[in-house]
């Protein structure tokens, strides 16, 4: 039955690694007070997957929608981690790992936690739905004699 979902399946398994990559830069953006930067992502992501859906879906089914997707985490992923290493906090600051700070690691986590348990539950469900999909398939609707208001006469 998962034939019929043809390359589906590892297009939204390569957009949920794509987008939990992309995850931190989101929890950190958040984190510096710059939650409109999140917006920006996500609102130009958003965009691309709905202008990919309109052009591709037509054209390719299933397959369009999977492309979409993935490419909506692409182009989230790319902006959220260019406007975070736009910013001013940032400027200046080595990338080498420093001395534990723990009111920042308990800022972040105040953040990244609740984060983290939404996007779990989100692909939790998302990987329901997947298997409840794959399960199902394609069902022909049963057949019968000649039914309707005049089928005993």
């Amino acid at each position: 039955m998962t034939v019929e979902l043809g390359v589906l399946p590892l297009l939204l398994a390569a957009q949920v690694l794509l987008f939990s990559a992309g995850g931190g830069a989101n929890g950190m953006l958040i984190a510096l007070g710059r939650s409109r930067e999140v917006l920006w992502s996500s609102g130009s992501g958003t965009a691309a997957e709905v202008i990919l859906s309109l052009v591709l879906v037509p054209r390719l089914g299933i397959l369009g929608t999977g492309i979409a997707m993935l490419a909506f985490s692409a182009v989230a992923v790319a902006m959220s981690n260019t406007l975070l290493l736009r910013l001013p906090e940032l400027a200046g600051q080595s990338l080498r790992l420093g001395r534990p700070r723990p009111q920042e690691i308990l800022c972040m986590a105040r953040v990244g936690l609740p984060m983290s348990a939404t996007l779990l539950i989100k692909f939790m469900v998302m990987g329901g739905v997947t298997y409840a999909a794959a399960r199902t398939g394609r069902r022909e609707p049963p057949r019968t004699p000649s039914s309707g208001l005049w089928a005993g006469f």
